[in-house]
């Protein structure tokens, strides 16, 4: 048994993070756009595949339709170009002009087209470009330079080196914070950009959207419980050393939990196992963790995750592609039903943000997420964007939107976001609405 806990352990890479947080050039440090335009929204998504870095933009770039227009850009670039990734980040910006709003990633794989590019060092990269709302407004710049009302929807792209779990704790007055980490090919490699310049490492982008744009999001587990369902932590070490489970020695009960698996979950057990800390939504949601190390003295389990606290419910977990599917399926079902009841807000585009360890490295077959998430948009040909990340970052479950819900935001594992780029419509409701309550109080004098 020892030598199966050992062989989960040395399967674990996490990666490292540090404190250093560059704020963007100061001319730049926050920088609006607000759209003035009465031509209706409209978003684009296109991919290519092409070996060669800049022949793959320009393929890209040429297919975008009226880009002096465009107010916003999202850049996603395969690791197979992240050599290339600084020439890129300027070709693209000089295409687009200062007026559009650019903002590039590595990914380890990107999406678009109704497609999920991921297979391993594979030539990709994805553009999504977007007209505003008119009257929409988004300010990008560093997290730490916002000063956030209730009410603001972030979009948020951060690099494995920034001090990811203090933005996102930064950015809790926000109704909705959605987006993920990049994926840098080596360490100390620039995988953020923002209009012509590739940022350093440990940056963090931010997006906050405003006026009659707003964000839902969905997002789906990867993972299911095994073993006891709900376990209390009753002794913490250290912050993150879990020595104890219902007052029993935490590597204990991760033994019997292994022990009594079924033969079905054994090689589950053996392509990683890992755990669920109680989401503080209270809805019997768990956010899966690493488990990055033992402690065999005290019989501890050290959880790769901030914030952890006795008392706290827990879970070992094993990652499920079926459970997986079913989840995701069962969301847009969820989010779904919410636009029927409140259809103040009209999808207008999303960004897809999947672990890298989705795709089909989980499902077996292409395409398993974007299949089911196209159904959350409208129309023929629905706009989705975005990449494989090393993180993800949002609520638990569905979020903002005519969800009429808001949680606060966490960065998960194993999970696929959805960040629905939506159209407010309930000031014009509200207003028909109230006039029509004049016309009946009117009609009865």
């Amino acid at each position: 048994m020892r030598g199966l806990l050992q062989l989960l352990i040395w399967q674990i890479t996490v990666p490292c993070a540090v404190s250093f947080l560059p704020s963007l050039p100061p001319a730049r440090r926050i920088r609006s756009i607000q759209s003035l335009r009465a031509s209706p929204s409209s978003w684009q998504s296109y991919v290519s595949t092409h070996p060669d870095a800049t022949a793959a933009l320009n393929k890209v770039l040429s297919e975008v339709a009226d880009p002096e227009l465009q107010d916003v850009a999202f850049l996603f670039v395969g690791q197979a170009h992240a050599k290339s990734f600084d020439g890129l980040v300027k070709l693209a910006s000089h295409h687009f002009g200062p007026t559009t709003e650019l903002i590039s990633l590595i990914g380890g794989g990107v999406i678009g087209e109704k497609r999920e590019l991921d297979i391993p060092n594979q030539a990709c990269l994805s553009l999504m470009t977007g007209i505003l709302p008119e009257g929409a407004k988004i300010d990008v710049g560093n997290p730490q330079d916002f000063k956030l009302a209730k009410n603001a929807d972030i979009l948020l792209f951060v690099d494995p080196w920034s001090d990811i779990q203090s933005i996102v704790d930064s950015l809790k007055p926000a109704s909705v914070v959605a987006g993920g980490i990049s994926c840098p090919v080596s360490q100390g490699q620039p995988s953020l950009g923002y209009m012509n310049q590739a940022l350093p490492p440990g940056s963090a982008l931010a997006l906050k959207l405003s006026g009659p744009i707003a964000l839902q999001t969905v997002v789906a587990q990867g993972c299911r419980p095994i073993g006891k369902k709900s376990l209390t932590i009753t002794e913490l070490q250290k912050g993150q050393v879990i020595t104890k489970l219902d007052g029993k020695p935490a590597l204990e009960v991760l033994q019997e939990v292994t022990n009594k698996a079924s033969p079905e979950d054994h090689p589950l057990i053996e392509t990683g196992l890992l755990c669920g800390i109680a989401s503080s939504e209270g809805e019997g949601d768990y956010l899966s963790r690493q488990m990055v190390g033992f402690v065999p003295s005290i019989g501890g389990i050290v959880v790769g995750a901030p914030n952890i606290k006795e008392g706290d419910e827990f879970c070992f977990q094993v990652r499920d592609a079926t459970i997986a599917e079913q989840d995701l399926k069962w969301m847009v079902e969820r989010a779904k039903t919410a636009r029927l009841v409140n259809g103040d807000y009209e999808p207008l585009a999303a960004i897809q943000i999947s672990c890298v360890a989705r795709g089909r490295g989980m499902f077996g077959v292409p395409n398993m997420d974007i299949s089911n998430i196209v159904d959350l948009l409208p129309g023929e040909h629905p706009v989705i964007g975005g990449f494989f990340a090393n993180g993800e970052i949002g609520p638990v479950g569905i979020s903002g939107g005519s969800s009429g819900v808001h949680k606060p935001s966490h960065v998960h594992g194993f999970t696929t976001v959805v960040a629905m780029i939506c159209e407010r419509r309930y000031p014009q409701a509200k207003k028909d609405a109230d006039e029509a309550k004049d016309e009946i109080a009117d009609a009865w004098g």
